[in-house]
């Protein structure tokens, strides 16, 4: 009996010790498989091809046990990434829901602190619109094809620029309004 005993704080000890391997790995897993450990290899087929929606982000809820972290860390985004200077149309016209639009015009400017790709999304639905490829400081986007087919009028949209880090990591987000006008 003694024997069988002795053993057990052993077994639940190795338990312990595979199952908090076990939520490491799965934890360092879904670290590297997010947005900052994309290579410049993903990153060429995200520009090219993949679409990655990033209309669910969240922000921090502000409680007075986190207040003072939250704004270290804004601080911090603040002194390392200054201002954001937004250049583009505000009048995007698309001759049919499926047309390229030839009077778009983004440009990330040369004063900027890095790359910087946006979402198009309709606001009261949420819904995406189109999502950018990244834009790298003093390039610009000249025209896009809507990926959702709207059917002919004036829609009030928002553009969601998205600042990012030199791992491509989200460092923080500017919304403008933009006037989309979709012909026939």
């Amino acid at each position: 009996m003694e024997k069988t005993k002795s053993k057990l704080p052993l077994i639940a000890l190795g338990c312990i010790a595979v199952v908090v391997l076990v939520a490491a790995g799965v934890y360092a897993g879904t670290l590297l498989s997010g947005r900052g450990a994309e290579p410049a290899s993903a990153l060429a087929v995200r520009n090219s091809v993949e679409r990655e929606v990033v209309t669910g982000a969240r922000a921090v809820l502000i409680t007075e046990e986190n207040i003072d972290e939250v704004r270290e860390e804004q601080a911090a985004i603040a002194e390392r990434f200054g201002h954001y200077r937004v250049q583009m149309t505000n009048d995007w016209v698309f001759e049919t829901a499926y047309s390229l639009s030839h009077n778009v015009n983004v440009r990330n400017d040369e004063s900027n602190p890095g790359t910087v790709f946006f979402d198009l999304i309709l606001p009261e639905t949420g819904e995406l619109l189109y999502s950018s490829p990244y834009i790298p400081l003093g390039a610009s986007l000249d025209s896009i094809t809507l990926d959702v087919a709207l059917s002919p009028g004036e829609y009030e949209a928002v553009v969601v620029y998205h600042l990012v880090d030199e791992y491509y990591v989200v460092q923080t987000t500017l919304s403008v309004g933009v006037t989309l006008r979709i012909l026939g």
